[in-house]
């Protein structure tokens, strides 16, 4: 038997600010031919109220009324999540390094806090709670954001799933989304490397990958995985003709990245040709001294005898034995402790902790701050660094070239040439 029509009414929020739409559905009948005489009324903008009324009349008709199940917990939202979203690789709408980070965030995070909570008693309160477990740890407030944008994606699953009521999960989405804001409060902004610390730091890994790793984050403002993705055929060396004219003595491919994949279902390092960003594919110019250390270390890799994977320039003897991006930033990290070059930072809770001067990613920002510095325009400086441009208009109509760095590779190298040796 056909249910009665979806008695729809326009309804105002008790402030008298934002309109909402009430809708209610009242003498339906399930499959079986028995009428339902429960009232359901959902209140929300004028697309929320008729999706979840038609879903809502459509479990009605079929006998479904998941609802009033009251044993389950998040740890079955979070099962099902997991099975559904998260590990269905048949439509591959995930990359292997975003599932593992939904999986140790899901699992390592989420889990242990919010586990055992029953789904009919899920509150905001329960998120408030979490976010001050979350600041007592020092997290950083992207991290803290990551965690919440994860529990939004479960809440978001269970309105589809029909598992609890849709009037509270969406004023607990709402409310999750103010909370989220609040708590993304402004970070210590990086400031860049002191010249002296990276040609200390430099000069005790010289002649070796490290010091090569740090001579092209601060040269060529690269990421970390890009530069341990680096091939020896991504990579152009120029002749001395075409070096003479432009000070340009080659250009690197950044093409692929290499990542370090760890949690419960897969723990090694894959080679990837994505990057972070679209615009993270992209041809960088290089200087003399990028050459002869690039040139050096090719020479004493080959050397070594490193037979099964030649192309890797992060390969020490096989491609089993490679050198990891974590392990990297780990003996940058212990080197700066040993120089001497760490300083004393007073962290949220007012506990003094030593912090290292020196980072893959601060030579990052100190290389940009040098194409700055001299003056560099906005649009070649993006397209180094593998930032998007501005607008949709500007990156539709503007067509950069390698040819448009050229003039400026001479400029950056020989200010920082000569801010490291002064």
């Amino acid at each position: 038997m056909p249910s009665k029509p979806i008695n729809l009414k326009h309804k105002t929020c008790p402030t008298g600010k934002c309109p909402h739409w009430q809708v209610t559905i009242s003498n339906g009948f399930r499959a079986d031919g028995t009428r339902d005489k429960r009232k359901y009324t959902f209140i929300g903008t004028l697309r929320e109220v008729r999706v979840l009324a038609f879903k809502k009349e459509q479990d009605l008709k079929n006998g479904i009324d998941y609802s009033d199940d009251s044993r389950r917990t998040m740890n079955d939202v979070f099962d099902r999540f997991e099975s559904e979203y998260i590990n269905d690789t048949f439509e591959n709408r995930l990359s292997d390094i975003t599932k593992a980070v939904y999986r140790r965030h899901l699992n390592k995070v989420l889990r242990p806090f919010f586990g055992n909570i029953k789904v009919k008693g899920l509150t905001i309160y329960d998120f408030e709670l979490f976010l001050k477990h979350l600041r007592k740890q020092q997290l950083a407030p992207r991290t803290v954001k990551a965690y919440f944008i994860i529990a939004k994606m479960c809440l978001d699953h269970m309105l589809d799933w029909r598992w609890s009521n849709p009037d509270k999960l969406l004023d607990i989405i709402r409310r999750l989304n103010k909370l989220v804001r609040s708590s993304s409060q402004p970070t210590v902004r990086r400031q860049p490397v002191n010249y002296q610390d990276y040609k200390q730091i430099s000069k005790h890994y010289k002649g070796t990958y490290l010091g090569l790793v740090l001579h092209l984050a601060l040269y060529t403002a690269m990421r970390r995985e890009e530069i341990m993705g680096l091939r020896w055929s991504d990579i152009e060396f120029f002749d001395l003709p075409k070096m003479n004219k432009t000070g340009v003595c080659g250009v690197i491919d950044s093409t692929h990245t290499l990542v370090y994949l760890k949690d419960d279902h897969i723990k090694e390092l894959q080679l990837r040709d994505i990057g972070k960003t679209k615009s993270s594919k992209r041809k960088i110019a290089f200087g003399p001294l990028t050459k002869q250390l690039l040139l050096e270390y090719k020479a004493k890799q080959q050397a070594t005898g490193n037979d099964k994977y030649k192309d890797l320039i992060a390969a020490k003897r096989s491609w089993g034995d490679c050198y990891n991006p974590i392990s990297i930033s780990k003996m940058i990290n212990t080197s700066c402790n040993k120089l001497g070059l760490v300083q004393e930072v007073t962290a949220s809770s007012g506990k003094s902790i030593m912090m290292p001067n020196i980072s893959l990613h601060r030579l990052r920002h100190t290389s940009i701050t040098a194409m700055s510095q001299i003056g560099m325009p906005e649009l070649i400086k993006k397209q180094m660094i593998g930032h998007s441009i501005g607008s949709d208009v500007t990156a539709l109509y503007t067509h950069m070239t390698i040819n448009d760095q050229m003039p400026w590779i001479y400029k950056i190298n020989e200010f920082l040439d000569n801010a490291i040796n002064a």
